[in-house]
């Protein structure tokens, strides 16, 4: 019977990171790139240029560390207003990326000095949920956004498991929300109420991006004042409750995998 210290030390990091738009969640990924990481980056928000520009300035021989795939819908303009022209591809591109990158090889074998990033599952979540709406009549819509829900969430939990070989940072948004009491609560924007609450259950580590009063930029890794999704991280003991935004993610990290136990 396995005992408790048969544990071995985590060398993956799987992460949600959290925080409102413009709190410079992907800007934050360039300490990981200056660390050594090799960033793989799903974008489909279009917010790579102020990681590159950050790059550029402070770290201009590792901007090569970060390659990435951009995965957009098209849409057109109608009378009944935008719809995907044609049939939604994104959301299959997305899975697919994540099965096998554009170079050819398998992010699940990438190892623990790369990072498969998401930015963000927000804007993932409404390419699911277009997905979805496709398979489905008029008649029984509900049928589609079931669909999407369970499709992302079979991506998310394949992404979280040791047998993704990989470390993970899945980028996203909080939103206000009613929950099964009825009380107003901050949860994953997601598709609908019932996956978003379902979602930090997958991930040990939920880092909050955030903003004080004074203007200061952190990064939050333990419950406190929060006004936001409870952060989290397995590793208390190692890792302090919050950090730097410029230097964070990159210390978070080394912390989080420095004899810590998984």
């Amino acid at each position: 019977m396995p005992k408790l210290d048969d544990l071995t030390s985590a060398t993956l990091v799987k992460t949600l990171y959290i925080g409102e738009s413009g709190s410079g969640k992907t800007g934050s990924l360039a300490s990981l790139a200056e660390a050594g990481y090799k960033l793989h980056i799903i974008d489909t928000d279009n917010g790579l240029p102020i990681l590159y520009n950050i790059m550029k300035d402070k770290a201009p021989t590792k901007i090569n560390n970060v390659d990435f795939m951009q995965i957009a819908e098209e849409y057109i303009a109608t009378s009944a207003g935008l719809m995907v022209k044609g049939t939604p591809k994104a959301a299959s591109q997305v899975v697919n990326a994540c099965k096998k990158w554009e170079d050819g090889t398998n992010p699940s074998e990438w190892g623990p000095k790369h990072i498969l990033v998401l930015d963000s599952l927000t804007t993932i979540s409404s390419m699911f949920l277009e997905w979805g709406r496709a398979l489905t009549t008029v008649k029984d819509g509900r049928m589609g956004f079931y669909a999407a829900q369970e499709r992302l969430e079979v991506l998310l939990t394949l992404l979280s498991q040791k047998a993704f070989n990989t470390n993970v940072i899945i980028i996203g948004h909080a939103e206000l929300a009613s929950d099964e009491q009825n009380k107003m609560r901050y949860q994953i924007a997601a598709i609908g109420k019932a996956l978003g609450p379902k979602i930090p259950r997958l991930f040990n580590t939920l880092l909050v991006a955030n903003v004080t009063p004074s203007k200061k930029r952190e990064i939050i890794t333990m419950p406190g004042n929060v006004q936001t999704v409870m952060p989290k991280n397995p590793a208390p003991v190692q890792v302090k409750p919050s950090y730097s935004l410029e230097t964070g993610l990159a210390q978070i990290f080394a912390d989080l995998t420095k004899g810590n136990r998984s």
